[in-house]
């Protein structure tokens, strides 16, 4: 069956088309899909190609998805490019062969009459969500009136109940899919059954309620705001499910008032800048949609003549055989690489093998002739379009996109600088002050009510500049989330339209006004002393902030055990760091450390422990703040006093934090100015002058100002260098959650730790989850090659530690060469010779086995030079020692957290599960093993369950292995839910080498285990004692089902695998054996 999720933009369709490949719905491959944001960072769900074409068709009649007032009220009146019809039927004949699938496109309300002759028996989905919150949802995402958005809402829908007709079609309410997500889900799941679509699952409770997030939901207008009679008369037909009339003339009277409102409007001049169809970025996939007809058609030359090449072979003697496989690879080569070698010879292989070599070729001044080079085929694209991206991402150009999709909407409605040299905007009209207040609202209507003692009290001290309190408290109402909140409006005896505004009450929000001018300092005291907030939260009136801004912050006290104050990261408007963190010097100066550098490079890009953090935007433990009397009014009115709060909670024994991903825009100087001569500024060099005298003794050691070697790592005594193949994925594979794990306990142990991947690539939300721990990350252009990145980083490290053979192989001397007072240490992660050797035997291959043994040389050289090696397995700890007697060697086992057992007692659980990465090539050999030879005995003996195949990257054969009692689920972000629904794991390795994180993880959760011999090899895990070990199929259907049957037997492995994990397995107990380690190698003290 084909299924089309219909829907006006900011409905839900998103999140309904994740919902649908949840099901097992064909969506397509990774690389045609459009990528989160944050915006909608649960992903869009969208192909690449059928945006292309909805854009082409739509600039064909002369519009866009938001300028529609220009597109024929029926849009199949205007002819579509012939190779976009086409592109079309391509597009369906791809899907097809993997039905049910589902399309997903808001445009295709609009476009839907080129693709219906395409379509045999398709299914109709029609997501719904109150116009009123779409419109503002569009406002928040792209600066578009209410009054444009709730029309726009009005003409998708009409458009797309116009080209359905009669045609029947499932509707789903948005709020129904928030409010009641599996009871939702079901219902689909139902309707789609009866409308004819066969073998989809439905979805676990706990899957659904992991995905849908109530809290993204930013937008909460009453249904009805803001409506005219015709969208209200609209929307009263869509929830009666009645009919809809499609009077051509309210159309004509919708395309007028949308242009009234569009035409000569500065948000639609800018949105037309910012708007730029898909097929026509300048982006790899562009290029391939562009390229594909034409690489078709050369493809069918090229066969002919290679086809005439193979014939000619097959009468040859050996003598005339290389000649011919020359021209056989010159025919297949040349259209590849003749643009290369006509612009550059050689550059394309000396590019593809070394990923930091294209990245220095894709300097943004270079972008294009980078993209007209390596135009080489699909997949040179697609890896040309993913190190673009995070080569731009590198580059902060995200950071600016983020600043124009959440700030420049805020900016322009408010009339705020765009620059930081601008000056400061003229007083706000009353009109203008009473539409923004209606505005603000309206916004913040359905705003939860803090709880008694919420978990952060937000105090705004002001005075006047009303403009820059509303758009700050615009921007904290959007980006509410979740939060538990109260927002604490400090007036300081302002004069302009503030108190006005503010006599009525908003949600969150409680009004504090003075008429006697206090003063920014004395205005926070008085405001804290009335918050209920387990966090104390100072913010400047003069700020927007962006998605995530509180979560960031709080969440700051929670991973960084000892915190007492977190700050922001912030931003000038136009994009530059203002901010990240504060350096303070002997003489009592202090530095704006990263002042008007990019936000995105390394430097300035993890958390860290700062000498102080701007009061722009800081959190405080409120419990400390009162113990310390909050800021000290020797220095008010203001300056210093931030910097002196700071120094209080570290005289307490708590750290001051800076949180780069916690972002804030900061207009700077808008209430007190820049100059330091005249206003409150001058306070600035008075105040300077006390604190130093305040703490003189604290500040003798702090050193002179020193641009060129600025203390920003005050305090820290040892330095490690940690160089990987990839920035550890914990949320995919074991190996990564070591890798964090070892991170982090060299942190506990005083080190500052550096990563380097071998790529140098951004790794996206893996490389920002460990920046957000304190880890500094390198990635290009800044560093743009491993050798660079020792050559600079080394000569400081105190270990160098380099993970897997292939990275240590190839630069061990290196760090040899430039880490010169450096421990070298490799960790193995496991003994890749031994997997190697071990799938070689099983497959019966004498070219694997070839390759094992030049691996083992490999491995063995490394270990033999380096200075410490770990392993995960006593048992390829004992083969070393045999093989390598004399070198130094230590027993790292598999680090996790243990978290226990989950509530679901053993009567509520079902299903066993196999957890693993499928780029692993032992685990594919696993659950095929599993599903081919034991699945089979186990319903032979009347299983009552399903094998549930779980983890990511799941190949072509794995999911093929989908059955009815055979789950492919594929990649799991919540591996907790899982492991507290099943009642058993299994293990079914047939090779490998290491320790298995797949057998420990779920020992940890509490979840007893099936394993093979080959899983369970180097641990000190007994048969019958923390798990059951069985070989044959036979051995392990049996254990299954006895295990599966039998609660006591369960129960009691289930605890003494929890005993084994937390004696042999926990943090604690690699924290111990690693403190050893480097104690006996540096001199360290425990």
């Amino acid at each position: 069956m084909q299924i089309l999720v219909l829907g006006m933009h900011r409905s839900g369709t998103s999140a309904l088309a994740r919902l649908l490949n949840m099901m097992g719905c064909y969506f397509g491959d990774e690389n045609v899909m459009a990528r989160a944001a944050r915006d909608n960072p649960k992903g869009f769900w969208e192909r690449l190609d059928v945006v292309w074409a909805n854009d082409e068709l739509l600039r064909a009649a002369g519009g866009c998805w938001w300028a529609v007032d220009w597109l024929s009220c029926n849009t199949a009146a205007r002819e579509p490019l012939a190779k976009t019809q086409e592109y079309l039927a391509q597009i369906l004949l791809k899907l097809d062969a993997h039905r049910p699938w589902f399309l997903k496109d808001p445009r295709l309300c609009l476009t839907l009459e080129h693709w219906l002759p395409l379509l045999e028996c398709p299914v109709f989905i029609h997501v719904q969500r109150s116009p009123a919150q779409v419109a503002q949802s569009l406002f928040r995402r792209n600066g578009i009136p209410l009054e444009y958005g709730a029309r726009l809402w009005e003409f998708y829908t009409r458009s797309l109940l116009r080209i359905l007709g009669d045609r029947p079609r499932v509707s789903v309410r948005y709020e129904d899919l928030l409010s009641a997500p599996h009871q939702t889900v079901t219902r689909l799941h139902a309707a789609l059954a009866a409308a004819g679509v066969s073998g989809l699952r439905l979805p676990e409770r706990a899957e659904v309620e992991s995905f849908v997030d109530p809290g993204l939901q930013h937008c909460l207008a009453p249904e009805t705001a803001a409506l005219d009679r015709f969208q209200l008369d609209l929307l009263a037909a869509l929830d009666q499910g009645g009919s809809v009339d499609s009077d051509p003339r309210r159309m004509e009277t919708l395309r007028r008032e949308l242009s009234d409102i569009r035409t000569g409007s500065p948000w639609a001049d800018d949105l037309a800048r910012r708007t730029v169809p898909i097929s026509q970025l300048d982006l790899p996939e562009n290029r391939v949609l562009a390229l594909e007809a034409s690489l078709k058609r050369l493809h069918q030359s090229r066969l002919v003549r290679i086809a005439a090449a193979i014939a000619r072979l097959l009468g040859r003697t050996d003598q005339g055989l290389v000649p011919e496989l020359q021209r056989v690879e010159e025919l297949l080569a040349l259209p590849r690489d003749k643009p290369v070698r006509q612009e550059n010879p050689g550059l394309l292989r000396r590019v593809l093998p070394n990923p930091h070599r294209l990245l220095r070729l894709l300097h943004p001044r270079r972008v294009t002739k980078g993209l007209l080079l390596l135009a080489s085929g699909r997949e040179g694209l697609r890896q040309l379009g993913e190190r673009l991206r995070l080569h731009l991402r590198g580059h902060g150009v995200e950071a600016v996109q983020n600043i124009q999709r959440h700030c420049l909407p805020l900016i322009q409605r408010y009339g705020l600088p765009r620059k930081s040299t601008a000056g400061r905007p003229g007083p706000a009209t009353n009109e203008d002050v009473q539409a923004w207040s209606r505005e603000l609202r309206l916004l913040a209507k359905d705003q939860a009510l803090p709880g008694l003692q919420p978990a952060a009290s937000i105090i705004i001290p002001v005075h006047n500049q009303i403009r820059f309190t509303l758009a700050c408290l615009h921007s904290l109402y959007l980006n509410a989330g979740r939060q538990d909140f109260e927002i604490l409006i400090a007036d300081d005896a302002s004069s302009d339209q503030t108190r006005e505004v503010f006599a009525e009450r908003f949600p969150r929000l409680r009004y504090l006004r003075s008429d006697e001018n206090l003063g920014f300092l004395r205005t926070c005291n008085r405001a804290a002393r009335e918050a209920r907030g387990r966090h104390i939260v100072l913010l400047n009136n003069d700020t927007v902030v962006l998605p995530g801004w509180l979560s960031e912050l709080l969440r700051t006290f929670d991973e960084h055990p000892g915190t007492g104050l977190a700050g922001s990261k912030l931003l000038y408007p136009e994009g530059a760091l203002q901010e990240a963190g504060g350096i303070v010097f002997e003489d009592g100066g202090a530095w704006n450390y990263g002042r008007l550098e990019d936000p995105a490079d390394p430097r300035f890009s993890f958390a860290r422990d700062a000498d102080y953090c701007s009061g722009a935007s800081v959190a405080v433990d409120a419990e400390l703040w009162r113990r310390l009397g909050g800021f000290d009014e020797r220095f008010a009115p203001a300056y210093y006093e931030d910097t002196d709060l700071a120094f209080k909670v570290r005289a307490a024994g708590r750290r001051v934090i800076y949180q780069p991903c916690s972002e804030v825009v900061h207009f700077e100087g808008v209430s007190n100015g820049t100059s330091e001569a005249s206003g409150v500024k001058r306070h600035q060099a008075l105040n300077k002058t006390a604190f130093r005298a305040k703490w003189a003794g604290i500040l003798a050691g702090f050193g002179p100002c020193d641009p060129l070697a600025l203390p920003v790592l005050r305090g820290v005594k040892r330095r490690i260098l940690v160089v990987d193949s990839t920035t550890p994925t914990p949320d995919k594979d074991s190996g990564s959650i070591d890798a964090c794990n070892l991170m982090r306990i060299f942190q506990d142990l005083g080190f500052h730790v550096t990563f380097l991947p071998e790529s140098c690539c951004h790794g996206g939300r893996a490389t920002e989850d460990l920046q957000r721990a304190g880890v500094e990350c390198l990635y290009a252009p800044w560093t743009p090659s491993p050798r660079k990145g020792l050559r600079r980083y080394g000569p400081d490290a105190d270990i160098v530690l380099l993970a897997r053979v292939g990275v240590a192989a190839s630069l061990l001397a290196t760090a040899r060469r430039y880490a010169h007072k450096a421990k070298v240490w490799f960790d193995t992660v496991d003994l890749h010779f031994l997997r190697e050797s071990r799938e070689a035997a099983l497959r019966g291959s004498a070219s694997l086995a070839r390759m094992a043994d030049r691996t083992k040389e490999l491995e063995l050289g490394v270990i033999a030079a380096a200075d410490l090696t770990l392993l995960r397995s006593e048992h390829e700890l004992e083969m070393l020692r045999q093989i390598l007697p004399g070198s130094r060697l230590l027993h790292m086992p598999i680090m996790r957290h243990i978290p226990g057992p989950g509530p679901t007692p053993w009567e509520e659980r079902r299903d066993i599960v196999f957890i693993g990465g499928y780029a692993h090539p032992p685990n594919v050999d696993a659950v095929k093993h599993f599903a081919a030879d034991v699945m089979p005995l186990l319903r032979a003996r009347g299983f009552p369950g399903r094998f549930i195949i779980a983890g990511s990257d799941p190949p072509a054969e794995v999911l093929a292995l989908a059955a009815p009692d055979v789950e492919v689920r594929g990649f799991v972000e919540d591996l907790a839910a899982l492991f507290a629904s099943c009642r058993l794991t299994v293990a079914p390795l047939r090779f490998g080498a290491g320790m298995k994180g797949k057998v420990v993880s779920s020992l940890t959760h509490g979840v007893p285990c099936v394993a093979s011999p080959m899983a369970v090899e180097g641990s000190r895990l007994v048969h019958n004692e923390h798990l059951l070990v069985a070989e044959t199929p036979e051995q392990m259907a049996e254990a299954a089902m006895t295990l599966y049957g039998d609660k006591e037997l369960w129960l009691r492995l289930s605890e003494a695998g929890l005993r084994h994990c937390e004696e042999f397995h926990s943090i604690a107990a690699a924290s111990r054996a690693l403190a050893a380690a480097v104690e006996e190698q540096l001199g360290l003290a425990r």
